[in-house]
């Protein structure tokens, strides 16, 4: 490590012939009791009885920390994806889809394979936004438009829209380690409902609103249902 040397994982003499190697030699990662993070270099030396020497050298990764996966957000997490457009004619969005944004990051991997996934309140999986994508560390998003099979998967499939109600994104990244992360999950609800306005009355009706203490005013009452 560093070029220093850091510990003698074999020192023996073993029998060797013109038809036997030795294939394979075992390490924890352990140097003592306790296991070291970092970037090594594995030498290996044999040496005959006769004197002659031969080296090799191979590098090696020990690597116990999971990719991290921090910052998660969404853009709306409650959207309406029953496409009635993306905006009002006040400018308001309709939220007809959700944007996924997190930061990916890890101590050694360059690329780290991303799954995205959509779970129900059972915990069953019902959208897999992106599987197994290789990103590379920084800021990352995506788009979820309440779809069960998301388009950047494939777009040739069609895509059915998930069942109004309560889901979870949970997003998972792995190193080259193995390593896995996990992501805290988000929750976003679908909703493509929109409230019922059960009535509406003004009393009084008419009303006279010029200060002579007779109907100057009128209450609106209302009952809503969602």
């Amino acid at each position: 490590k560093d070029n220093r040397a850091v510990g003698i994982v074999l020192d023996r003499t073993l029998p060797c012939s013109s038809s036997s190697t030795l294939s394979s030699l075992l390490w924890n990662g352990q140097l003592g009791d306790a296991i070291s993070e970092g970037r090594y270099i594995l030498k290996l030396k044999v040496t005959d009885l006769a004197g002659n020497t031969q080296t090799a050298t191979a590098d090696v990764l020990v690597d116990i920390q999971p990719p991290r996966i921090e910052n998660v957000r969404l853009s709306n997490q409650y959207f309406s994806p029953n496409g009635d457009g993306h905006s009002t004619s006040s400018g308001h969005s309709r939220k007809d889809k959700t944007e996924i944004t997190f930061q990916l990051s890890d101590n050694y991997a360059a690329t780290m394979p991303t799954t995205i996934l959509v779970e129900n309140n059972q915990g069953a999986e019902v959208a897999r936004i992106a599987s197994r994508l290789e990103l590379t560390p920084g800021d990352q998003c995506f788009t979820w438009e309440g779809t069960s099979i998301s388009r950047s998967l494939d777009p040739l499939v069609p895509s059915a829209l998930v069942p109004d109600g309560v889901y979870k994104v949970k997003v998972y990244a792995e190193d080259s380690a193995g390593n896995l992360g996990t992501s805290e999950p988000q929750t976003v609800v679908v909703d493509t409902v929109a409230p019922t306005i059960e009535s509406l009355t003004a009393n009084p009706n008419p009303f006279t609103p010029n200060d002579d203490t007779v109907k100057d005013t009128t209450t609106f009452r209302y009952a809503l249902s969602e």
